[in-house]
């Protein structure tokens, strides 16, 4: 990966003592990237070590299975308590089960509210 320093924000590129170690060239100009990525596309062992430290970072920092295992709790849980949560809000219950007309009703609760107002 050839990037600039704004786009290695939040990569924790600082916390890596190299650019070998990272896997990747940052360049701060024009010049710098187009040297930068003619430098990784003409030095094969450059490619083969950025190409490898780059799927090693990926596969410690982003678990597969961990995430997906995490998102599908969490999909789980809110499956589970979506009866809960459509009974304490009784905006989104009137929109859950309206069908098309929850539209009138929207509309007549904003018209309310603006008379309020």
């Amino acid at each position: 990966m050839i990037t600039t320093p704004i786009g290695s924000e939040g990569m924790e590129i600082q916390s890596l003592l190299n650019e070998q170690s990272w896997g990747g060239i940052i360049g701060s100009n024009p010049n710098e990237l187009a040297e930068a990525t003619i430098r990784l596309y003409t030095n094969k062992s450059l490619w083969e070590k950025c190409t490898e430290t780059g799927k090693s970072i990926l596969s410690n920092k982003f678990d597969w299975n961990f995430h997906q295992q995490n998102l599908m709790n969490k999909l789980l849980l809110l499956q589970e308590n979506q009866e809960i949560r459509k009974k304490r809000d009784w905006k989104a219950s009137i929109l859950f089960s309206g069908g098309l007309r929850y539209t009138k009703y929207m509309a007549k609760y904003i018209e309310e509210s603006r008379k309020r107002s």
